[in-house]
């Protein structure tokens, strides 16, 4: 029977011990590697993120200009008074972030006069012009002091309740307004609070 017998050298040791010596310095910076990653992982950071958001109030109308011309038909011959009305003549869309109220009011006193005869004179008052919504109501006259048409609540245009739609009624009389042409401008003044 044979037996071997092996006895290490000096050198096979230290190689041998190196080589443990490297496993172990290995599995030690895996570990500290893994702490490391561990500590930053435990260790957030906060991000703040900050806005800034502006008051809109945007009015916009259809339109800016509603003619109404009388014609003989529209006249009692009798008591000399006519009406003429622009059913749906402006409509109004709001977008707001804020809860508002539309006003309107008539830019001077009495509406300008253009004759058609040289000559002719005529003072027809503002307050000949009357309005209200669309879909209710009664015609309020026209006055120099802002008059509350509407209030709503924010949001865009499509918001319930921010499209709006005006009807206007201009009066005549025979024994008041000459041949020509009257015009006022009416000042619609969005408010958000």
């Amino acid at each position: 029977m044979e037996m071997e017998c092996r006895v290490l050298t000096r050198y096979q040791q230290t190689k041998k011990i190196n080589h443990m010596n490297t496993f172990v310095s290995r599995s030690a910076i895996f570990a500290i590697a893994l702490t490391s990653v561990s500590a930053f992982a435990a260790n957030p950071e906060n991000v703040s993120v900050t806005a800034s958001v502006p008051t809109v109030a945007v009015l916009s109308v259809d339109t800016n200009t509603v003619s109404s011309s009388f014609v003989l038909a529209d006249y009692d011959l009798n008591t000399g008074a006519a009406t003429k009305t622009a059913a749906a003549g402006s409509t109004f869309r709001v977008s707001t972030n804020r809860s508002w109220s539309l006003a309107v009011k008539a830019g001077s006193p009495n509406f300008s006069y253009t004759p058609t005869n040289v000559g002719d004179t005529a003072t027809k008052p503002a307050g000949d012009l009357s309005f209200k919504l669309s879909t209710a109501g009664s015609y309020t006259a026209v006055t120099t002091s802002d008059q509350t048409l509407v209030t709503g609540t924010r949001g865009g245009y499509g918001t319930s309740g921010n499209t709006r739609i005006v009807d206007y009624s201009l009066s005549s009389n025979l024994n008041q307004d000459r041949p020509g042409s009257y015009a006022v401008t009416l000042v619609y003044t969005l408010t958000s609070s």
